[in-house]
């Protein structure tokens, strides 16, 4: 079990430096989290500690969550902790709570359509800020 301050952390790296996705992918949709950092080095540090995959890339590189289990557990890990992406962090939730409901089927179109637009808005203004 990860120490509080391992959780505080993590949720620190994917406020700043990660991604909390809900997307459309043909005909049904997904939720991903992925934390990008230069160096593999921490991503295989946390990687250790919190699971994933760790995708090499030729300027970035990532460490993704990408099944379902997965984004759920991280998701209700750093909630509690999350500053900047807590709104984020509830519709991919509450999707997932809808599909785990659904037995995995893919859920209702209009309903999906209307969290994906949720999604790009809440991007959209994080991205929008200027410091």
């Amino acid at each position: 079990m990860p120490a509080e301050t391992e959780k505080a952390y993590l949720a620190g790296l994917i406020d700043g430096d990660g991604s909390i996705l809900l997307f459309r992918n043909r005909k049904h949709y997904d939720s991903r989290v992925d934390l990008c950092q230069a160096s593999t080095e921490n991503l295989k540090e946390i990687q250790k500690i919190w699971g994933g995959r760790i995708q090499k890339g030729s300027t970035s590189n990532h460490l993704i969550w990408g099944k379902k289990e997965d984004v759920r557990y991280i998701l209700e890990t750093i909630m509690e902790y999350t500053k900047f992406k807590l709104d984020q962090v509830g519709i991919v939730l509450l999707y997932l709570s809808d599909v785990a409901k659904g037995k995995g089927r893919p859920i209702n179109k209009q309903y999906g359509e209307a969290l994906l637009k949720q999604m790009k808005m809440l991007r959209s203004e994080f991205y929008a800020c200027k410091i």
